[in-house]
């Protein structure tokens, strides 16, 4: 067969043209050589249908998991993002006005840092991947604008002679399409070492490491909405009496008692009856109240996925008012201080050096943590602690004035703090000049 014709029938076949070939995604160039050439350009990559189930399952559905992600997003947005200039001395100058900082503040004209901040932590939490979009303006080396764009809707785009580079990005929402270059996205992600995430080249989610305990929680759900729906008061009805009712007077006997005992307003009530009976306990049999029960152990899997303390999401066993304080703390370096620092990293060296290029300066971001209340108590017991460590110094080397050595009082301090002996002697050498004493070591 021809070339022409091998071409013609593949654009027949697959509706694309044999040049668009070398930007089919390995998924696709798996499924062309398998010979399923009618799904080609045909729905969703398995990345973006992983996120789509993930997000519908994972955060859409699922409460416990909402509540963790939703917290964590908008404790990480609240961490504010400071821009600052390097100088000829090396020291880092805050910048409080011009374009750099407009933009830091403002990345794009639809969103504040903070808007930018939540919707990177939330994708990023839930699919494992992060885009950002970069669109280039000529003339100019900086970024003038950032997006986060939806992970479940991008397609990364490979060359089948080297299927672990990208070679583009692919954003896709029904029927409209818009590729992007390399240079144009800016792409984070959870390392994947299977071989569908290598292969796809996306992030893991910590919802896909979690989802046997995710579905199960959802089933658990379910399974919960059955009972207080259908359930309503259990038991049964008896009159005691030897007189054994006609079909007819049963069924309407049983309408009666289908319209006072279910549903959810009846849930856990005792029914009082107009004749002699007897009362039988009513209530969740056993297996029941183990399916309500998983719940607590699926919040507590669901958190450790994320590194929150259960304690901050209604866990029951630890939600006392010193574990609650101490769990504030944990939250911000286990959940909340790893994603930001990654984010952080990643606009330092993918979009703050673009700036710097343009304006021939040295320019870098940092977390300002001063307004982080959970951090703020540690800060300030670290302080209360090295003012009772320097009051213990500033003792010692008072007894120099006593006959102690300042080589006796650096190994004394040196012992008793911990901290080194250059350490201990340099602030011996410090406090004898302040105090105007001229012993030296």
């Amino acid at each position: 067969m021809s070339n022409w014709l091998k071409e013609k029938a593949f654009q027949v076949i697959t509706g694309m043209k044999h040049q668009d070939f070398r930007t089919l995604t390995t998924l696709q160039h798996n499924d062309l050589v398998n010979g399923n050439l009618t799904t080609l350009g045909y729905g969703d990559s398995a990345g973006q249908s992983t996120d789509n189930k993930l997000l519908n399952e994972g955060y859409e559905k699922n409460a416990q998991a909402y509540s963790i992600i939703r917290k964590i997003s908008e404790a990480g947005s609240d961490i504010p993002w400071k821009p600052q200039e390097i100088n000829n001395k090396g020291e880092a100058i805050d910048i409080t006005e011009g374009k750099f900082y407009d933009f830091v503040m403002q990345p794009n004209p639809d969103q504040t840092q903070k808007d930018l901040k939540e919707n990177s932590f939330t994708n990023f939490l839930t699919t494992g991947d992060l885009f950002w979009s970069i669109p280039e303006i000529i003339g100019f080396k900086g970024p003038r604008e950032l997006n986060t764009l939806p992970s479940q809707l991008i397609e990364i785009l490979t060359d089948r002679n080297a299927p672990l580079i990208p070679t583009g990005y692919q954003f896709e929402l029904n029927q409209f399409k818009e590729r992007y270059t390399t240079e144009e996205i800016i792409h984070l992600k959870y390392i994947n070492p299977s071989t569908k995430g290598i292969e796809s080249l996306r992030g893991l989610s910590p919802l896909a490491a979690a989802w046997l305990v995710l579905s199960g929680d959802n089933q658990r759900a379910e399974a919960q909405e059955s009972m207080m729906k259908n359930g309503g008061a259990k038991g049964f009805f008896t009159n005691e009496s030897d007189q054994i009712m006609s079909n007819e007077d049963r069924d309407i006997q049983q309408g009666l008692l289908d319209r006072m005992l279910g549903g959810a307003k009846n849930y856990n009530r005792v029914l009082v009856g107009k004749s002699k009976g007897k009362f039988h306990q009513l209530g969740m049999s056993s297996n029941d109240l183990k399916i309500l029960d998983t719940g607590i152990h699926n919040l507590r899997a669901l958190c450790n996925v994320y590194g929150a303390p259960s304690e901050l999401f209604n866990d029951p066993a630890n939600k006392i008012s010193s574990n609650q304080k101490v769990g504030r703390k944990l939250f911000y370096e286990n959940a909340v201080l790893p994603v930001d620092r990654r984010l952080l990293s990643t606009y330092n060296n993918g979009v703050v050096r673009g700036w710097s290029e343009q304006d021939g300066k040295e320019y870098k971001v940092v977390q300002d943590l001063s307004s982080i209340g959970a951090l703020q108590e540690d800060a300030n017991e670290k302080a209360a602690r090295a003012e009772k460590v320097t009051n213990s110094i500033i003792k010692v080397v008072a007894q120099m004035n006593q006959g102690l050595s300042p080589e006796a009082a650096a190994t004394i301090i040196s012992h008793t703090q911990g901290i080194s002996e250059d350490d201990a002697k340099n602030f011996v050498i410090l406090r004898n000049k302040t105090e105007g004493n001229e012993q030296e070591l």
